[in-house]
């Protein structure tokens, strides 16, 4: 069971990363204004929940538990919390270029949801 979600979770990162395209929120919000429980994730990709095909839905459905209308409006993928140096400013390195203010992360950033985009 463990093997079958650990592949599942690998499969599903790569499917993210190789397919379709991102979409951006509009309103983007600052990080101040992303308070707790939600923290500052640097995802490799973020989806609007509607462009995701009906296969990776499935898939995030099963990893979450969740119905995807509870998860939106973005999910991140293999999201990692954004640095803060001493000044307070918040980054996100190279290869995650996606900042998001996300709600609840599983297995270890691999997927984020309820998230909102950050202007960093």
């Amino acid at each position: 069971m463990v093997y079958t979600k650990l592949f599942t979770l690998a499969a599903l990162t790569i499917l993210a990363v190789v397919t379709g395209v991102t979409s951006e929120d509009p309103n983007p919000i600052l990080p101040g204004q992303c308070i707790s429980p939600r923290t500052i994730q640097c995802c490799v990709d973020a989806r609007n929940i509607n462009d995701l095909d009906p296969n990776m839905r499935g898939l995030v459905e099963s990893i979450v538990l969740l119905p995807l209308p509870d998860v939106g409006p973005l999910i991140g993928f293999s999201c990692t919390p954004a640095t803060q140096d001493v000044n307070g400013n918040f980054s996100c390195g190279e290869g995650s270029p996606h900042p998001l203010c996300c709600a609840n992360n599983y297995y270890g950033g691999i997927i984020s949801i309820k998230c909102v985009p950050v202007t960093l």
